[in-house]
């Protein structure tokens, strides 16, 4: 558990899941991991994932998904708070996906494609975000094209 307060738990690109039943302190505990990534010096944003989902939504329907997507791409940590609580249809799993998918691609190749891989590179999805995956039912690694 400590190591989720570490500087290295950012640099690494680690993801971490919270999942247990309501009330036992997952928003507490997630609200404490990204605070303590502030005091070491790193962006945090904090989102109930039903406002994340509508405002991707929107902007995809908007053809706008690609933009409205650069807000949950700056910071260094970010916090989607509630995800156990929605409905999902094809649109919100869609959208979803864009999130997880683009924030595991390196800083680096966001803006530059073409740019190699920094050292070491980060780690690809991991087993409990793999796990994640298959509770909200989003695809394994392919999102419909971003508009």
């Amino acid at each position: 558990m400590g190591s989720l307060l570490t500087p290295d738990f950012v640099t690494e690109g680690r993801s971490v899941v919270l999942e247990d039943k309501p009330g036992r302190g997952k928003t507490h505990l997630a609200f404490a991991i990204a605070y303590r990534a502030m005091q070491n010096g790193f962006d945090a944003l904090f989102v109930a994932a039903a406002k994340l989902v509508e405002e991707l939504s929107t902007a995809s329907r908007d053809g706008q998904l690609r933009d409205a997507l650069a807000r949950y791409m700056k910071p260094h940590v970010l916090v989607v708070d509630e995800v156990g609580y929605l409905a999902y249809g094809d649109d919100a799993t869609n959208v979803l996906c864009h999130v997880v998918n683009d924030r595991h691609i390196p800083r680096d190749r966001r803006s530059n494609p073409r740019a190699r891989p920094a050292s070491p590179p980060r780690r690809s999805i991991r087993e409990d975000e793999a796990s994640a995956r298959r509770r909200l039912q989003l695809p394994s690694r392919s999102c419909g094209s971003p508009r």
